[in-house]
């Protein structure tokens, strides 16, 4: 069931502040959240250039908004405009007393939503990655001391990780295949881009995982790559990122809130929406 919340002079303004966030299904997860918490908030989607995130951030201030997510592109931006170092990915935002207060929920979200799965990190021998966005350092620093294969379009990110368990390469199945090589076939895959998103499924990595033994995990919601019915079909443990997303709107809530709704209460919002 979707509650309703009611808007009034004392509402405080929330949001998920990205690009292209048409797919967005946070304000759905909040605002009902807000309402069964009796938490007078009114989250919205807040699509927003690069060039004026600054100055919203400033009147956002300035209007006495509680406190936002960040999804692409704006991760690491809003690092650097907050004077975190370049590496780092923020993607929630609250108010306190000396200004904007930022952390990632990214990692341990993942992790949860893992669990979700039936599979710890202890399962893999190493863990694969398919792109090197914000939400992928972040969850690289949740990960225990295996291996880590990083394939990527975009090679200036590499500096950022400055981690000896990573290993990078190039975005084409072959390197993928040869990962398993590498590191083994028990590894966790992690789909990290948002190609589903803009309609590409990426259908060319799928042979790649025919001897794979391990998991595959997209963070892509609701439309996931081809990827995870591949793994599916193979008899593997597949998700999309619908548990990640939960875990993550919950450790939110307990950032700006101080409590949260449950799991199975935030999984009926996102099935109603």
């Amino acid at each position: 069931m979707i509650f309703s919340a009611k808007i009034d002079g004392g509402t405080r303004l929330m949001g998920l502040i990205g690009q292209d966030i048409s797919y967005t299904r946070s304000p759905a997860l909040h605002n009902s959240s807000a309402a069964l918490l009796g938490i007078n908030a009114a989250y919205l989607p807040i699509d927003i250039a690069r060039h004026n995130l600054s100055d919203f951030l400033s009147i956002a201030w300035q209007i006495g908004a509680m406190g936002f997510n960040v999804t692409t592109p704006h991760k690491s931006l809003v690092a650097e405009l907050l004077g975190l170092p370049p590496e780092y990915s923020v993607n929630t935002l609250r108010r306190s007393a000396e200004g904007w207060e930022a952390t990632s929920t990214d990692g341990r979200g993942f992790v949860l939503g893992l669990e979700r799965m039936g599979c710890r990190l202890a399962d893999f021998d190493g863990y694969v990655f398919l792109g090197n966005g914000g939400a992928v350092s972040a969850i690289v620093r949740e990960l225990d001391q295996k291996p880590i294969r990083i394939l990527r379009r975009d090679h200036t990110r590499d500096a950022y990780f400055g981690d000896e368990r990573i290993s990078f390469a190039d975005f084409c199945p072959e390197e993928l295949a040869k990962a398993w090589e590498d590191i083994g076939s028990r590894c966790l895959l992690i789909q990290a881009t948002n190609a589903p998103h803009k309609g590409v499924e990426l259908s060319e990595f799928s042979p790649a995982l025919a001897t794979f033994t391990g998991a595959v995990s997209d963070l892509v919601y609701a439309k996931p790559s081809a990827l995870v019915e591949q793994a599916k079909a193979q008899g593997l443990p597949a998700q999309d990122g619908g548990a990640m997303l939960i875990e993550q709107a919950r450790l939110s809530q307990q950032f700006w809130w101080g409590i949260s709704v449950t799991f199975d209460q935030m999984a009926d919002f996102l099935q109603s929406s």
